[in-house]
């Protein structure tokens, strides 16, 4: 785990980059959620594979949040859709996919399917995905290719 570093002037340093401002951290965190929906998706969005991917996506999140009508769904909207047009997930094929379906690895479908929509996905809409799965009224390659088509779209929508 990498050291932060506080300077005078209230920011981070992280692994040696530019100098971050430690109140938007203090102020993602002070965000008040009416239900643990919304708390979920602002979580999944924001966890990055660094801790300066973190910061960045907790900052574009706190940007809209404050320059909108500091609502929170819309403001994780804009989070899923920048996420989405900047490729995150988006190298997750259908092959990928139907391999661990057929190898009845659940757990890593449902973790390609998070991060191929951008989203978390409850246990119920997954099972539900794998019985029309299973009863062949979905299709992977088709859930993948729809998903090209409407990006931004939820998982539930295709469900």
């Amino acid at each position: 785990m990498e050291a932060i570093k506080y300077n005078q002037s209230n920011k981070i340093n992280i692994e040696g980059d530019d100098f971050i401002d430690k109140s938007i951290l203090e102020e993602f965190d002070s965000i008040q959620f009416h239900n643990d929906f919304s708390k979920q998706w602002l979580h999944f969005l924001c966890e990055g594979e660094d801790k300066h991917e973190e910061y960045c996506l907790k900052s574009i999140f706190i940007k809209n949040f404050f320059t909108g009508d500091k609502t929170i769904r819309p403001s994780i909207e804009k989070l899923h859709k920048f996420k989405i047009k900047n490729g995150y997930g988006q190298h997750i094929n259908a092959d990928t996919l139907e391999f661990a379906y057929r190898q009845d690895d659940y757990k890593r479908l449902h973790t390609l399917l998070e991060q191929l929509f951008q989203e978390p996905i409850s246990e119920m809409y997954l099972n539900d995905f794998l019985n029309k799965v299973k009863s062949g009224n979905i299709n992977i390659q088709k859930t993948v290719e729809l998903h090209k088509e409407h990006p931004y779209r939820t998982f539930k929508r295709f469900v």
